[in-house]
């Protein structure tokens, strides 16, 4: 039988008894013999489980040369599997890519086994994320690369490496000193895929405390110019949310912050990191904020930023400007916007009975 022509994965019924199956064999310290003849029965419906299970012992008892030629034919199939929305093949693909790219490193496959890691952090950021289409704010300083998301009506992502905050992104962190154990030959390969994620902060429309985010005097000092800026309440569609291609995945996430008095739970010198606590955890200070975060891991595209084209389904509702933005700056980000009449204008001032809170107007 074919097995590198088949994409059957396995049946629902059958991945714990093939799995029981691999692990009696190990646990009685069976050969590659006896496993082959164990998992036999398995093959009709299941041949690519059964060779990564195979490929998984040969790996275990270091003959990767064997295992990747093994592991090889299981991503062949793989390839075949057109559907990449279905979340029961994502949560499959997850350990075969993983395994891959360690058979591969250990092969001295070094190219193949980056690869492999980038299918596996597809398939991870394939499996989680919000997923819903509420109002967001994104404030922005007044330039030529936020005009042009307006002029062509996308977003653009960046890698995190050069966001404001260099404790941001705690993969990335684990990655760099993760980087310094030279005698794990997955670990470079491994973390070079980890620099394909891009990002991309939002605020919700509210704080945690009810007010209006957009009133928020640090939100435009900090992100909008010292409010020389302005600030674009954007609507995503579902399907924006859920962008699931071969070799990209868009996805939006909720960052948690760090209690105060309570550590963060993770070991630099730690092998493992969950992918939404390095890519969505923050320190405390940066609470008010509210972020939402656009993830988009897209590991063929190069450069620390690129942009993402809005769907038909997605679209601007509103514009703030800051209450020092100029005149001339209104008039042409009006003009840019001028085809897109569902778009409402407004301008911060400050409030008659609070000095120090902004209310906006319509412009």
């Amino acid at each position: 039988m074919d097995l590198a022509g088949s994409n059957v994965i396995f049946t629902t019924e059958t991945p714990k008894q093939i799995n029981e199956t691999y692990n009696g064999v190990v646990k009685n310290g069976g050969s590659f013999e006896d496993l082959k003849a164990a998992l036999s029965e398995y093959e009709e419906y299941s041949p690519l489980y059964v060779k990564y299970l195979l490929a998984k012992f040969l790996s275990f008892q270091r003959n990767f040369s064997e295992a990747s030629d093994l592991i090889t034919e299981v991503i062949q199939g793989l390839d075949s599997v057109v559907d990449y929305t279905i979340g029961f093949n994502q949560r499959t693909f997850v350990p075969i890519y993983g395994l891959a790219g360690e058979i591969y490193a250990n092969n001295n496959q070094f190219t193949e086994s980056q690869i492999a890691y980038q299918d596996y952090q597809l398939c991870l950021c394939r499996l989680k994320g919000l997923g819903q289409n509420e109002s967001l704010l994104s404030f922005r300083k007044y330039n030529e690369y936020s005009l042009s998301d307006l002029i062509n009506n996308e977003i653009t992502v960046c890698t995190p490496r050069v966001m404001n905050d260099p404790y941001d992104t705690l993969l990335l962190k684990w990655g760099d000193f993760m980087k310094g154990r030279k005698h794990k030959l997955h670990i470079q390969p491994f973390c070079n895929a980890l620099e394909s994620y891009r990002i991309r902060s939002f605020s919700h429309l509210s704080s945690k405390d009810g007010k209006e985010m957009v009133s928020n005097i640090l939100m435009w000092s900090h992100y909008a110019d010292q409010h020389y800026g302005f600030c674009v309440q954007y609507k995503f569609s579902d399907d924006f949310l859920k962008v699931t291609e071969e070799r990209r995945t868009v996805r939006m996430h909720e960052i948690q912050y760090q209690p105060e008095n309570e550590p963060l739970n993770l070991n630099l010198e730690e092998g493992s990191i969950d992918t939404t606590v390095g890519l969505c955890t923050k320190q405390h200070q940066w609470e008010y904020e509210n972020e939402a975060r656009l993830i988009a891991y897209e590991p063929d595209v190069e450069g620390a930023f690129h942009s993402i084209p809005l769907d038909e389904g997605s679209r601007i509702e509103k514009i703030y400007f800051g209450y020092r933005c100029p005149d001339k700056h209104i008039e042409t980000i009006k003009k840019i916007l001028s085809n897109q009449s569902q778009i409402k204008f407004y301008q911060m001032q400050s409030s008659p009975e609070d000095i120090y809170h902004l209310s906006s107007r319509e412009r």
